[in-house]
């Protein structure tokens, strides 16, 4: 590489994808020293291949923390969207390495100790733990289905906003409490608001889509509204009526704190 750059090769061009030579090394955990090399060389820390994603999205994506480290030494932008409003710690959902899985059903099999230190990385650098991508998402809503109450605390810690809302007006509660558990506990002694509605004027109440008579109880003991309304005027009892016998014993606690079915369903 250092005879091709003498030779006055362009250090900085995009191939097919658009990505360039730093984008490769910042995917490659062996070719720290050709990184290097190219930063000396003032290679463009911040260009973005076609689908927007800068070396920085690249280094996150494959859990290279040696080069997470040295483009943000040499000014990579920490808060850079990629074409789907991602910043580059979104690319822990995404990653192939799958290091880190929102989505998967192992993300407690994996070593999580290189995602707490990307995260503090990042986080010491400035990035926005509010950001949203195209959908309206922050990284708290890509985490919270999982029960990794150390990460999430950690976004906490960083200043993560814990009621924001993504498009369909869902906040990071939404995303949880239909697993119940220490994740949906935490975010609520944190100070989730147990009372938010979603664009179709639903509370947590109204929307489990298996009614655990735990989740219920948990929500009523934290204050939630018994008979908030939606936009189609259904109460949560309303709504747990719906869902026939297996919502029965939901719905009774519902009763004991006063629920009523405005719709006249019981």
């Amino acid at each position: 590489m250092r005879l091709l750059l003498h030779a006055g090769a362009d250090i900085n061009a995009q191939g097919r994808w658009g990505g360039t030579v730093l984008h490769e090394t910042a995917s490659d955990l062996e070719a720290v020293q050709a990184m290097r090399l190219l930063l000396d060389s003032k290679a463009d820390i911040n260009v973005k291949d076609k689908h927007g994603c800068t070396p920085l999205h690249y280094a996150c994506e494959w859990m290279n923390i040696v080069a997470v480290r040295l483009v943000l030494e040499n000014g990579a932008s920490v808060n850079e969207q990629d074409c789907y409003g991602r910043t580059p710690f979104y690319a822990l959902d995404y990653g192939e390495r799958r290091k880190f899985r929102p989505y998967g059903v192992q993300v407690l099999s994996y070593d999580l100790k290189p995602v707490i230190t990307l995260l503090t990385i990042l986080g010491d650098h400035g990035a926005d733990f509010n950001a949203q991508d195209n959908y309206g998402r922050t990284l708290l809503h890509v985490v919270a289905k999982e029960k990794i109450p150390c990460v999430t605390e950690l976004i906490l810690d960083y200043g993560a906003n814990i009621d924001t809302r993504n498009q369909e007006g869902k906040t990071v509660l939404f995303q949880c409490s239909d697993y119940l558990g220490s994740q949906a506990r935490l975010l609520i002694n944190k100070g989730a608001n147990v009372n938010l509605a979603d664009n179709d004027g639903n509370t947590l109440l109204h929307r489990p889509r298996s009614p655990d008579p735990e989740m219920v109880q948990m929500l009523l003991d934290y204050g939630a509204d018994v008979n908030a309304l939606n936009n189609e005027g259904d109460s949560p009892l309303a709504s747990l009526m719906m869902k026939g016998e297996y919502a029965e014993e939901a719905a009774r606690l519902l009763v004991e704190r006063g629920g009523k079915d405005i719709r006249g369903r019981v």
